[in-house]
C-alpha cells in the first residue's frame, strides 16, 4: 500500500524491503510504537507437549530449563508491534494452573508456589514474524 511504502521509505536500509513485503504497516494513534496490522487474525498457538516433568537436579541456575519451540504455530494478535527492526514483538503472559511435588497432590492455586528461582517464560522466536516460543525456567533448589 502507499502508506506502507512511506513508511517503509522512513526505515533504514532492509528493514524498508521487509516493510513492503509485510503488508500494512500502521503508526498506532497518541504512540510512537510501529505496528503491523493482520485483518481478522485471532491470536492462537499450539503447544509441543501437554505437561513438563523436571527430575531432581536435573536443572540448574547454570543448566536452566529450555524446550525450543514448546510453541507452535503462534498466530499473532491483529494489532502487533514492531521492533526497530521490523520483528514482531509478541509478549506472553505465563500464569501456572496446576503443580505437584514428587507424588503429592496436584495443586490449583494459579501460583507457582516458589518452584521456580527464574521464570517460567515464554520467548518468542521472531524473525520478522513471530511463529513459536520457547519455555525456559529455572527451577528453585530448595525444592530438589
Amino acid at each position: 500500500s502507499e502508506q506502507s511504502q512511506a513508511l517503509a521509505g522512513a526505515l533504514p536500509g532492509v528493514a524498508a524491503a521487509v516493510a513492503i513485503s509485510l503488508g500494512a504497516l500502521e503508526v498506532v494513534a497518541g504512540s510512537p510504537v510501529l505496528s503491523m496490522s493482520y485483518c481478522g487474525s485471532v491470536p492462537g498457538f499450539e503447544l509441543d507437549t501437554d505437561s513438563v516433568t523436571v527430575e531432581q537436579h536435573e536443572f540448574s541456575e547454570a543448566e536452566p530449563f529450555l524446550e525450543e519451540d514448546f510453541a507452535l504455530n503462534v498466530t499473532r494478535p491483529p494489532f502487533t508491534p514492531l521492533d526497530a527492526n521490523l520483528s514482531e514483538v509478541v509478549t506472553w503472559r505465563f500464569t501456572p494452573i496446576r503443580h505437584r511435588l514428587f507424588t503429592d497432590s496436584w495443586v490449583s492455586d494459579g501460583s507457582p508456589s516458589g518452584l521456580f528461582l527464574s521464570g517460567p517464560s515464554l520467548q518468542p522466536v521472531c524473525a520478522p514474524a513471530c511463529t513459536s516460543a520457547a519455555l525456559f525456567f529455572v527451577p528453585a533448589p530448595d525444592f530438589f
